[in-house]
């Protein structure tokens, strides 16, 4: 099986191609944008038709898995509109493409089910663009024959490099400094683990499922919640973790989806995968 992991030097796509090259089964072939760690990875302008259509008419592949994250929210929209379209139009028609897409729900009433459709955020809200373009690369896979779209809220934990996420590092370093953070209480989403991720991913590519598939634990977290756990295992003074809520106004006023966490009982019953709370990853270690 020829697998094509675009993003493989990312936080989420470095561990699932990891975890593909160990499989001697997959010929599994990453795909970064600036090769500067691995040597393994092709170095791919996926707006760039000329590119992407050498790489995929010489590997065809029967797995794409899409692990691209523009750190430039306008930018989201050209990965979709351009990115996105050159690959599928050089996929053959069996090809299965797994599409990684977030939490994009703007009425913030939580425990969405993969019935739910993903909506637009107001202009005020600083990452309306990004998930405008998540919602209308969901659109144009959901015209494929074969296709997966997994949902993910925050992913947290370590990457191939034992690199923290964003959110955690930046945890680190301010407690670690003895400077104060101030994270929100009733802001909610369902936290992620990278490895359990790319562990699920994996499953996804060896079994038959196609449609769309909420991932993550049961169990949801607020934004405050989050923080302390993590700083409680790090041995980092939680005290220096202010605690702050949102008003329902206020929230509405700054287009603010207070609760966007996901029902994720479809993944229990389709994976084997067992998507750790945090108190659980906590518990076995980090």
């Amino acid at each position: 099986m020829n697998i094509i992991v675009l993003g493989a030097s990312g936080f989420l796509g470095s561990k699932v191609y990891n975890r593909l090259k160990a499989i001697s089964e997959f010929n599994t072939i990453g795909t970064c944008f600036r090769n500067r760690q691995n040597s393994e990875l092709i170095t791919l302008d996926i707006v760039d038709e000329k590119q992407v259509k050498e790489l995929l008419n010489r590997v065809t592949p029967d797995i794409v898995l899409w692990s691209l994250l523009s750190k430039d929210y306008p930018m989201e929209r050209e990965l979709t509109h351009k990115g996105l379209m050159n690959v599928i139009k050089e996929m053959k028609k069996s090809c299965k493409l797994i599409y990684i897409t977030t939490d994009g729900f703007a009425e913030g009433r939580g425990n969405y089910s993969e019935r739910d459709i993903p909506s637009y955020i107001e202009s005020t809200n600083p990452i309306n663009l990004y998930i405008k373009s998540k919602i209308e690369a969901e659109d144009i896979v959901k015209k494929l024959d074969n296709y997966v779209i997994a949902r993910t809220g925050p992913m947290y934990g370590m990457d191939a490099l034992l690199s923290w996420d964003k959110r955690t590092a930046e945890l680190i370093h301010s407690l670690s400094n003895g400077r104060e953070i101030i994270r929100t209480s009733n802001l909610y989403k369902t936290f992620v683990n990278v490895d359990d991720f790319a562990a699920s991913l994996v499953e996804m590519i060896q079994i038959d499922f196609k449609g769309v598939i909420h991932v993550g634990p049961d169990v949801k977290e607020s934004y405050y919640s989050y923080n302390v756990k993590i700083a409680k295992k790090l041995n980092l003074d939680t005290s220096l973790v202010k605690e702050n809520c949102i008003s329902k106004y206020e929230a509405i006023e700054r287009c603010i989806s207070l609760d966007t966490s996901m029902n994720t009982s479809k993944c229990r019953k389709v994976l084997k995968t067992k998507f750790r709370n945090i108190d659980e990853y906590l518990i076995q270690g980090l």
